[in-house]
């Protein structure tokens, strides 16, 4: 874990590594988004870009960023059970960012796929 950077080790103290950190750590000068491929680094990530009041949208239409299947779930837990009622907060409107991105992006393809379809009659006829 110390090795993620998700906490740090000194002595027999053990202290987790804030969100905020961690997203300056993801976000330095050189890093390339492609390496946050762990599922708690794409949280992280995306709660950090609401800390930091960044347009979480616009991140993600990069597509620099492939989300795993299961960060929705963990930004919901965090929403749900984190003491921190800032960090709850934030997980829970970078879920509901997330919900809405991804719900645009079905429509999207869903138009693409009605055109397509369109234009395939159009050529049977």
């Amino acid at each position: 874990l110390e090795s993620r950077g998700w906490i740090s080790v000194t002595g027999r103290e053990v202290t987790v590594i804030p969100v905020q950190e961690r997203y300056k750590e993801m976000t330095r000068p050189g890093r390339v988004r492609k390496t946050i491929k762990t599922d708690l680094d794409q949280v992280f990530f995306l709660m950090g870009l609401i800390f930091d009041k960044k347009n979480l949208k616009t991140e993600l239409s990069h597509g620099t960023l492939k989300l795993r299947r299961s960060v929705p779930d963990i930004l919901e837990w965090f929403a749900t059970t984190s003491d921190d009622q800032e960090l709850r907060l934030v997980a829970h409107n970078a879920a509901l960012l997330l919900k809405q991105y991804q719900d645009e992006l079905k429509a999207a393809q869903a138009n693409k796929s009605e055109q397509l379809e369109l234009f395939d009659l159009e050529e049977l006829a």
